[in-house]
Parts: C-alpha cells; structure tokens; sequence
C-alpha cells in the first residue's frame, strides 16, 4: 500500500442519505409528487437502496436532473423506514 500526502485535492467527505428522514417524506407526499433532493453520487445502488426499504420500481420514478434527485411516487405503497 502506497501512502501519498495530499494538500488541497483531497476529495470531499462523503455525504451519507438518511433513509429515516427520506421515508418520512416520502410517506408524506401524493401520489404523483415527488420528493427533491440533493444530487446521490450512484443512482443504480440508491435505487436498489429504495427496493431494500420496499418501493419497487412500480412503485417509484428516480432520476436526476440539475444537481437534484428526484423520487416520484406512482402508487400509494408506503417507504418502510428502519
């Protein structure tokens, strides 16, 4: 393992999604709303994430635009917090 000092281009810390708070916005919203937030750095694994917590794709549209991701609901299946 090589060891290297890095002054100013160290990467950012990694910003961590609370699953707790996206479900509890979640099970607020209609359906056809749709949930805005900031930008996810792998959107196939927060989709997979999503499934874990039991919205199937039938259930949500996630996508990206302009630095945002956006969870739209399309049936009134509930987001099981953990």
């Amino acid at each position: 393992m090589d060891v290297i000092e890095v002054d100013q281009d160290a990467p950012t810390p990694v910003k961590r999604n609370d699953y707790g708070v996206i479900a509890d916005r979640y099970n607020e919203i209609e359906v056809g709303q749709a949930l805005r937030m900031s930008k996810v750095y792998n959107i196939t694994l927060f989709r997979r994430t999503l499934a874990r917590f039991g919205l199937s794709p039938a259930d949500t549209s996630v996508y990206q635009r302009g630095g945002h991701c956006f969870i739209q609901k399309k049936s009134e299946t509930q987001m099981q917090p953990v």
